[in-house]
């Protein structure tokens, strides 16, 4: 490496360097349009391994690795909710339901850049809580 203000220089001490590419790697590489870089690196080793470039039409890409972990985060999903609603005894969705219309009233919908954090949700959740709270001891009372 160079000193500080001499022109820059490679290492020394080397005997050799070498730099090599893959060419198969290089024409399986998936663009990545949005922060999805998992599922772009994935279809682009897909496409590596397969030895088929971006542009075929077999080729994967970003959201055909997105529509497979969507689907199993969604079972995911449904396994806790399920399980959820036997300690509850009662059905989480309903709830669940109603934190996402609260979360969309405040312009802060899931899956938007301007989501809440957890705090932000947990607060979310005590609100419908205290809510339905409210509702049911009208009911009763």
């Amino acid at each position: 490496a160079g000193q500080s203000g001499s022109e820059p220089s490679l290492p020394t001490g080397f005997s050799k360097f070498s730099l090599s590419y893959n060419w198969a790697a290089l024409k399986g590489w998936v663009k990545q349009p949005s922060p999805c870089c998992g599922a772009a690196s994935l279809a682009g080793a897909w496409n590596t391994v397969l030895g088929i470039p971006r542009s075929h039409h077999a080729a994967l890409d970003h959201r055909d690795v997105l529509e497979v972990m969507a689907s199993i985060v969604d079972k995911q999903i449904q396994e806790k909710s399920s399980v959820y609603d036997k300690r509850l005894g009662w059905p989480l969705k309903p709830v669940l339901d109603a934190v996402e219309a609260k979360l969309v009233a405040k312009g802060t919908p899931f899956g938007n850049k301007d989501a809440p954090l957890k705090t932000g949700i947990l607060q979310v959740v005590r609100e419908v809580v205290q809510d339905a709270t409210k509702d049911k001891q009208e009911l009763d009372g």
